[in-house]
């Protein structure tokens, strides 16, 4: 979920997630400061950006076991994260791309975290409005 920044909207947010009963949700635009937007029943896992735009976080329902894998900033414009979840091989990656982001950089960089996890997240590309070499790239290399 893109929140566009969690801090005046951190009600609104625990609501959705109430209602969805969703086990592990997934903002991204957070730009907040670690540890001051914690939701109940879940654990948090943040990449935190406290400027306009960016930043990330994985909650997990507290009752699953679960450890962060790898995280990764490329200044203010690419942040991801990943958190392994419980025993199998299962994890949830995280991403937000900031608009002026190269395309090239973010193949790059997509190429190395869809070769080891599955993704969900902010790329900001506009799949159903765009017919352009980049978008048919993405839609062809990453099955989109």
């Amino acid at each position: 979920m893109n929140v566009g920044s969690v801090r005046n909207k951190l009600d609104k947010v625990k609501c959705l997630v109430r209602e969805s009963k969703c086990d592990i949700p997934v903002l991204t635009e957070t730009e907040i400061e670690i540890g001051l937007y914690e939701l109940d029943e879940y654990n948090a896992v943040h990449l935190c950006r406290e400027k306009r735009g960016g930043g990330v976080s994985i909650y997990v329902r507290k009752l699953m076991e679960y450890r962060e894998v790898e995280s990764s900033e490329h200044g203010d414009l690419f942040n991801w994260l990943c958190v392994h979840i419980g025993d199998e091989n299962f994890k949830v990656t995280v991403i937000y791309r900031h608009p002026s982001y190269r395309h090239t950089q973010l193949r790059n960089n997509l190429d190395y975290i869809m070769g080891r996890y599955r993704i969900v997240g902010d790329l900001n590309i506009i799949l159903l409005e765009e017919n352009t070499t980049e978008v048919v790239y993405y839609k062809t290399q990453y099955s989109v």
